[in-house]
C-alpha cells in the first residue's frame, strides 16, 4: 500500500520572509474524539441516493492561540509524486472499503512523516501535515463497518529543523501544497484503505489516486483529483455519470472479492 506518511523524495522549497515567531501551537493534537459504537452497515444494492449540493463552506483547520497573522520562519514545501491506479477494477481491487457519505467533521493534524530508522517515530526535519476528518457512511459498496470512520489526509509539508511550528506554517504549508480538503456539505464517494494508526486510532485514506469521487446535485460523478494525477489517468477511466460509475462498481465488487478485508 502506498504510504503517503514516507517522505516524498520530489520536494521543491518556497521559502517564507523571516519574520519573528512566538508561541507554540499542538501541532500533534489529540486524535480524534471515542468514536460512537461501531454500528455495522451492510453492503447494499445500488439505488439512486439523494446527493447534497456542491456548495462547499470554509474548513476549519488546527485551531491554536497562535495568531495566523504572525509569520515564521519554516520554509514550506511542494511534492508532485503521485501513485495513480489505471483502471476503476484497479482502484476497487486495491481498496479495502469503498462508501458513500460525507464529511461529519474535522479533526486534529498529525505530523505522518516518519523517521527513516524508525517508523513509529515522526521525523526530526520534516512535518508533513496530517488533517483528519470524521466521516460518516450513509452506503458501503466494499466492505463494511462502522457509521463514522476518521479518514487521514495529507495537506501539505514544512521543512523545519527540530522545533514546534507554528499555525501559520500549517496554513501556509496548505495553501502550497495544492491539495484539496475534504469539504462539508459534499457527498464523496471515497475509496479507502487503513494507515497506520496515531494515538491508538487506525486511520483510513486513499492508496492511490484517484479515490475521491464527488457525487454532484446534477447527477454527475466527479473525480476529485490533483490536477497533475489526473494527467496521468486514462481518459474513460469512469463513467461521468453517478448512477452508472455506482452501477459500474457494485458489477465490479461482485466480480472480484476483497483480497485485503476491511479492519
Amino acid at each position: 500500500m502506498h504510504r503517503r506518511y514516507i517522505v516524498r523524495s520530489a520536494v521543491f522549497c518556497l521559502m517564507a520572509s523571516l519574520l519573528l515567531a512566538c508561541g507554540r501551537p499542538d501541532a500533534q493534537a489529540g486524535a480524534v474524539g471515542s468514536q460512537p459504537n461501531a454500528t455495522e452497515i451492510p453492503s447494499s444494492p445500488i439505488v439512486q441516493t439523494n446527493v447534497a449540493g456542491t456548495t462547499q463552506p470554509p474548513v476549519t483547520t488546527l485551531t491554536s492561540s497562535q495568531p495566523t497573522t504572525e509569520a515564521s520562519v519554516a520554509p514550506v514545501a511542494y511534492s508532485a509524486s503521485y501513485m495513480t491506479a489505471q483502471s476503476l477494477q484497479e482502484s476497487i481491487s486495491q481498496s479495502e472499503m469503498i462508501v458513500i457519505g460525507n464529511v461529519d467533521g474535522i479533526g486534529a493534524i498529525y505530523n505522518t512523516a516518519r523517521d527513516t530508522q524508525d517508523h513509529t517515530k515522526p521525523a526530526k526535519n520534516t512535518f508533513s501535515v496530517g488533517q483528519v476528518y470524521t466521516f460518516h457512511v450513509e452506503r458501503y459498496l466494499k466492505g463494511t463497518g462502522p457509521v463514522i470512520i476518521p479518514i487521514l489526509q495529507d495537506e501539505g509539508m514544512i521543512l523545519l529543523p527540530e522545533a514546534a511550528i507554528a499555525q501559520v506554517d500549517i496554513d501556509r504549508a496548505k495553501a502550497a501544497s495544492g491539495t484539496t480538503p475534504l469539504n462539508k456539505g459534499v457527498q464523496y464517494l471515497l475509496f479507502l484503505s487503513h494507515t497506520d494508526a496515531f494515538n491508538g486510532t487506525t486511520y483510513y485514506g486513499g492508496s492511490a489516486e484517484p479515490w475521491r469521487f464527488v457525487l454532484a446535485a446534477d447527477g454527475s460523478a466527479r473525480m476529485d483529483t490533483p490536477r497533475d494525477a489526473y494527467r496521468m489517468l486514462p481518459a474513460n477511466f469512469a463513467p461521468p455519470d453517478a448512477v452508472a460509475l455506482l452501477a459500474q462498481i457494485e458489477q465490479l465488487v461482485k466480480a472480484a472479492p476483497s483480497a485485503t478485508p476491511a479492519k
